[in-house]
């Protein structure tokens, strides 16, 4: 479910803030789903960008790792209410590029080297993406994949 829809669903019974930055605020703060949680937070990432609220987000051009491939892993970590941190894994095309690779694989993988995720591009994919939930101090490690070439990055929550 898209965002906006979700606005109006938060929001039937109650008057809906004025605010668009407010709703997105109040919708991040107080809904129990992750997946709305962060689309709130990309939203709000559009709207105000120095926002305290907004996600932490790094982004690396994999170009150099990957056969000049134009691709780009982001990952970014927004905070929960219960002191956890709800993370997004999302791989996309860069400079000029719609879709990813045929084949490309984005996967996860714990501090015992075990994978916990893995997500495969298909024909026509624009991104590929995991969300995940890890507790401060927690280390895991991204892993693309694509022919044969790889580029690893680890973590520490």
């Amino acid at each position: 479910q898209r965002v906006e829809d979700l606005f109006q669903q938060q929001f039937r019974d109650d008057p809906a803030p004025e605010d668009n930055e407010a709703a997105l605020i109040q919708l991040i703060q107080e809904t129990q789903s992750d997946e709305v949680r962060w689309q709130a937070a990309e939203l709000l990432w559009t709207v105000n960008p120095s926002h305290p609220l907004n996600p932490a987000i790094t982004l690396k051009n994999l170009g150099l790792y990957l056969n000049q491939a134009s691709l780009a892993l982001m990952v970014g970590l927004l905070p929960k209410a219960d002191g956890s941190i709800l993370i997004l894994a999302r791989v996309c095309p860069m400079a000029g590029q719609t879709t990813l690779p045929s084949g490309l694989m984005l996967m996860g993988t714990d501090d015992q080297n075990e994978p916990f995720f893995g997500v495969e591009a298909r024909q026509r994919d624009q991104c590929i993406q995991f969300k995940f939930t890890a507790d401060r101090g927690d280390r895991f490690s991204l892993q693309v994949i694509l022919n044969g070439s790889q580029f690893s990055e680890s973590f520490v929550v």
